[in-house]
């Protein structure tokens, strides 16, 4: 199979390419950066223009035509939400339904922001931090707290404020970048938790414990957390969640609150798919129209993720 994958600059592009290579498809990457990483690995690279670019669209569409795409996997939610408010409106390129991978429905664009998704999650009795969005310079939350993007990808942008300094310092210093909300800091474990769903229903699900992150995982473990999965399992049952989704957790005091949920692949979906839960698998079966497969219990593993030169001239 042609798999397209976007973007493929992030730290974690590497194995999921290597992943399709050695499962004998034939990988194409794009990226808004011609030095992206990715495009070392991928067997064809692209670099195309912004996704809030005008001819972003052209250009994706010219590729999937030109490349002959059978699958089309995106970790960029700015690219997953504008293909999905294309969708809402009917205007879905033909090129594009027969290919792509994301979940797309009419809320969308509710689970991608933080603030709606955390009154959401609220309103149907799923534990959540404090979430607000105060105006810049309203009042600061209680300290210490969390300030993060209302829509972004990874960690990019998400500051623990110590102090009432830190909070007029990062709130002017981020407030051109759009809209953030103020989460509670809790203190505690985290998980992440990937999960394919079958309309509402939970087919695989793999609980990893973030143990260092900086924008994708650094080290992470896969951990049995029975009580979790059925936490997840109730929360894709209560939204009717469909394909590949991620959502993460801190637990306190017993009580796991989500702080985060993306419905996309996880940039540290490998350790799930090495701990012998392959979800990515689970992706091109339903693109294929296969009957998804049941992995049951992952098995225990770690994972260390650190840097590795490539020469090129």
């Amino acid at each position: 199979m042609n798999v397209l994958l976007s973007p493929i600059g992030g730290q974690a592009m590497h194995g999921i390419i290597e992943y399709f290579f050695k499962a004998g498809h034939y990988t194409i990457g794009i990226d808004a950066n011609p030095e992206a990483t990715g495009r070392h690995f991928a067997h064809r690279f692209y670099c195309v223009p912004r996704v809030d670019g005008p001819s972003y669209p052209g250009a994706l569409l010219e590729i999937i035509c030109k490349e002959q795409v059978d699958v089309f996997i995106s970790w960029l939610d700015a690219e997953i939400l504008l293909w999905n408010e294309r969708a809402t409106a009917g205007e879905l390129p033909a090129e594009l339904a027969s290919v792509h991978t994301f979940n797309l429905r009419p809320d969308l664009a509710r689970f991608f922001d933080k603030l709606e998704c955390a009154k959401m999650l609220a309103e149907n009795g799923f534990r959540v931090p404090g979430t607000a969005a105060p105006a810049f310079g309203d009042f600061p939350p209680d300290f210490p707290c969390i300030l993060k993007p209302r829509i972004s990808s990874g960690s990019r942008d998400v500051i623990k404020i110590e102090d009432e300094v830190a909070w007029e310092f990062h709130s002017v210093r981020l407030a051109h970048k759009g809209r953030f909300v103020a989460q509670e800091f809790i203190a505690g474990p985290e998980y992440t938790v990937d999960f394919f769903a079958d309309k509402g229903l939970l087919v695989n699900a793999v609980v990893r414990e973030r143990l260092e992150h900086q924008g994708v995982s650094l080290r992470g473990k896969v951990v049995q957390v029975p009580g979790l999965v059925a936490i997840v399992e109730r929360f894709v049952s209560r939204f009717l969640l469909d394909g590949l989704n991620n959502i993460q957790f801190i637990e306190r005091g017993g009580n796991y609150y989500a702080t985060d949920f993306n419905p996309r692949p996880s940039g540290t979906i490998m350790l799930s798919v090495r701990a012998g839960v392959d979800l990515l698998n689970n992706l091109i079966e339903r693109k294929q129209g296969k009957p998804l497969t049941r992995y049951g219990e992952p098995r225990a593993l770690k994972m260390v993720r650190y840097l590795k030169e490539n020469y090129y001239a």
